[in-house]
């Protein structure tokens, strides 16, 4: 009986934080549209670094996002939750996103 009760505990919680996961990703997502921002997205688990790097395609790699950001300022938007490997490379110019 308790392990039953706790099982279904465990399915909400996990359900409930993957809604309100998704409803966040829906705000960035209809942020992004309404500024003139240009975005990089990062999921270490989800990601591959030949995606352009959009909300439903992120990139995967530190080493990707460096390149990227050689190339073009970017706001640099992090999965939550995962670990990434890797040196990070800022050259400030003034955006802050």
């Amino acid at each position: 009986m308790k392990k039953s009760l706790l099982v279904i505990l465990i399915i909400s919680l996990l359900s409930v934080t993957c809604c309100k996961s998704f409803r966040s990703e829906k705000k960035l997502e209809s942020a992004g549209k309404s500024h003139s921002e240009k975005a990089c997205y990062i999921d270490n688990i989800l990601g591959n670094d030949n995606n352009p790097g959009t909300i439903k395609k992120p990139i995967k790699t530190i080493g990707e996002l460096n390149l990227r950001l050689q190339k073009t300022a970017l706001c640099i938007y992090f999965s939550g939750g995962q670990v990434f490997d890797g040196t990070l490379v800022l050259n400030i110019t003034g955006i802050i996103c």
